[in-house]
């Protein structure tokens, strides 16, 4: 996975499935059970392949710890938000980048919730300590408008892979 994520997603799995690619001992010789382990159609995968990794290319500026997000790259380890926040409902950026490289993403409309999660998590928890922690609320709020433009400014690609997910599912 460390290698992988040095590269661009589309040329580090050059066609190929993530999950299948991730329990094949070889990249060339895949074995049949990993070939029937994820069902994908062919033109749902190649347009998947595609919405994940530019979705993966808008949020890596925001993974870099100097770009002012480090709150929100890895999961919060505060036991009090751990109770705030449903297990099932913490959210942060490696999480997301981890969504992009499985290929979990079949709409964009699934990674802008995801995003605002870590917004209304962050809310969420600051509201039960009274909003000690107004700066990262707004940190926070920052940076759901700034994926939400970079969003904006790839949104006809974005639209082109979504109506190609939309009609490979039909």
């Amino acid at each position: 996975l460390r290698a992988l994520s040095s590269r661009p997603l589309a040329s580090a799995l050059s066609g190929s499935s993530w999950r299948q690619r991730s329990k094949c001992a070889t990249a060339s010789a895949c074995r049949p059970e990993c070939a029937s382990a994820v069902p994908v159609r062919k033109a749902e995968a190649g347009s998947a392949l595609q919405l994940n990794n530019l979705l993966l290319e808008i949020i890596r500026p925001f993974m870099a710890p100097t770009a002012g997000f480090h709150y929100f790259i890895h999961p919060a380890t505060e036991a009090f938000y751990l109770r705030c926040i449903a297990p099932n409902e913490p959210m942060h950026l490696k999480k997301i980048k981890d969504n992009c490289l499985s290929l979990k993403y079949r709409r964009s409309t699934e990674f802008a919730s995801h995003v605002r999660r870590i917004a209304e998590n962050c809310d969420k928890f600051n509201a039960q300590v009274n909003y000690r922690y107004a700066n990262v609320l707004d940190n926070a709020k920052r940076l759901v408008g700034a994926i939400e433009e970079e969003l904006r400014k790839h949104a006809a690609s974005i639209a082109q892979f979504d109506a190609e997910l939309d009609a490979a599912a039909n």
